[in-house]
C-alpha cells in the first residue's frame, strides 16, 4: 500500500521541556527526512540553551542543521552519533514574546538513512537531552531533561522504520501513438520510441531497471511494424534511452487502428496503444495551372533573347489508411523528389514547375 510521509501530531508537552518532531513514515534506504526541535518555556523567556541530539550512526547520518534565526549562531560540538548545540542570546530586535511560548522554534535538522540499511524497525534511533535552558534573568529553569519525541517510538526515543520500495505495477507510453508509414515515399523507416516505467510502493515512478519484453499483439503484426527492445541501463544514460522502439518500413504493407503493444516486466503486464497508417499505392499530382503560357514582352534574365513562361506550383498527395481507421488525405510534396520527363519542355525547380 502507498503511504505518504505525514507530520507527527503537535507536541504534547504541558510544562517546560523540548520536543523533537520527526515525520511519521517508513523510510527508504538513502532517503532523507527532517526533524524540528521546539521548546515549551513555561512562561520563561528562553534566551540561551544547551541541547544534545543523539542518533544511531549505523542507521542515520546528520546531514545538515540550522538554528532558528531569532537566536545567535551556535557553538556546535559534533561527534559520531552525538551533536551538542550551545546557543547564547538572541539576535538584535527579537522581542521577549518571540522567545516565550509552548512551541518556540530552536533547531531544524536533516537526517539521511543509510543506503545499505536493511528493512526493519530501529528503536532508539534518535533521542535528545535538554542540558540547560536559561531565561532572560540568566537563571537555569530546566536541566538534564530528556526531550519528548513526537514520532513513532517511546516518549524519549524515536523509532525509525526502513522499508524497501517494491514495484506494484508498470505502464508504458509511446512518443507518438499514431504512425504514418512514409517509408514507401522516402525509403527511410519511421521509428517511434517507447518507455516503460514501474510504479513503486514508495517513491516516484521510475524507468524499469532491467529490459522489458515488448511484442506487437496482432495476428499480422509482421505486416504492421517491427518492435525492438533497445534497452540500456537508465543510470548510464543522459538523457535516458528508450526502452523499446517501433519501426515501420517498406516491408509493412498494412495499417490498423488496433495494434496494441503488449509490455511485460517483473511479472506485470500493460499495453501501449498504437495506430499505424499505411499509404495508398497511388500518389496524386496536382498543379495550380496546367497551361503555362509565354509572357509577352518578357525575356529571360540571361539576356539571350529567349522567352519567359509562367510557372505553377506542383503538389503531391496520397491517402493513408488502415483497418478501423478513417482515410486521411495527406500532402506529401515535401517527402518526394520530382523530375521532368522532358526538360526541354518543362523543368522542376524548388517550389515550382
Amino acid at each position: 500500500s502507498l503511504q505518504p510521509m505525514q507530520d507527527s501530531p503537535p507536541a504534547t508537552l504541558t510544562s517546560a521541556g523540548a520536543a523533537l518532531k520527526l515525520p511519521q513514515a517508513r523510510h527508504l534506504p538513502g532517503a532523507s527526512f527532517p526533524a524540528t526541535l521546539t521548546a515549551h518555556t513555561e512562561g520563561n523567556t528562553l534566551t540561551s540553551w544547551l541541547v544534545a541530539i543523539e542518533y544511531d550512526v549505523s542507521l542515520l547520518e546528520l546531514s545538515s542543521f540550522a538554528v532558528d534565526p531569532r537566536y545567535n549562531e551556535p557553538v556546535v560540538n559534533e561527534q559520531p552519533g552525538r551533536v551538542v548545540f550551545a546557543v547564547t542570546g538572541a539576535r538584535s530586535g527579537i522581542s521577549v514574546e518571540d522567545l516565550t511560548g509552548i512551541t518556540v522554534p530552536l533547531l531544524d535538522l536533516t537526517f539521511v538513512c543509510s543506503a545499505t540499511a536493511l528493512e526493519g524497525i530501529y528503536n532508539n534511533a534518535v533521542r535528545g537531552t535538554v542540558l540547560d535552558f536559561v531565561n532572560i534573568g540568566t537563571n537555569s529553569f530546566l536541566q538534564y531533561v530528556p526531550m519528548q519525541m513526537d514520532s513513532f517510538g517511546s516518549a524519549e526515543s524515536a523509532r525509525v522504520e526502513i522499508r524497501y520500495s517494491t514495484p506494484v505495477g508498470i505502464y508504458s507510453y509511446l512518443s507518438q501513438a499514431e504512425v504514418f508509414n512514409t517509408a514507401f515515399l522516402t525509403g527511410e523507416e519511421v521509428v517511434v520510441s517507447g518507455m516503460v516505467l514501474a510504479v513503486y510502493s514508495r517513491g516516484p515512478d521510475a524507468p524499469v531497471p532491467t529490459p522489458p519484453v515488448v511484442t506487437l499483439a496482432h495476428f499480422y503484426s509482421n505486416e504492421i511494424a517491427d518492435v525492438e527492445v533497445r534497452w540500456q541501463s537508465y543510470l548510464d544514460s543522459t538523457p535516458p534511452l528508450t526502452a523499446y522502439t517501433v519501426a515501420v518500413n517498406m516491408s509493412h504493407t498494412r495499417g490498423t487502428g488496433d495494434a496494441p503493444l503488449e509490455v511485460l516486466w517483473g511479472g506485470f503486464t500493460t499495453a501501449a496503444a498504437l495506430q499505424v497508417y499505411a499509404p495508398s499505392p497511388s500518389v496524386i499530382l496536382e498543379m495550380d495551372d496546367d497551361i503555362l503560357n509565354s509572357i509577352q514582352h518578357a525575356t529571360s534574365p540571361s539576356c539571350d533573347g529567349s522567352r519567359r513562361f509562367q510557372h505553377a506550383q506542383l503538389r503531391a498527395s496520397t491517402s493513408f489508411e488502415g483497418a478501423g481507421l478513417f482515410s486521411a488525405a495527406v500532402d506529401v510534396t515535401c517527402l518526394l523528389q520530382f523530375q521532368s520527363s522532358d526538360a526541354s519542355i518543362a523543368a522542376i525547380m524548388p517550389g515550382t514547375a
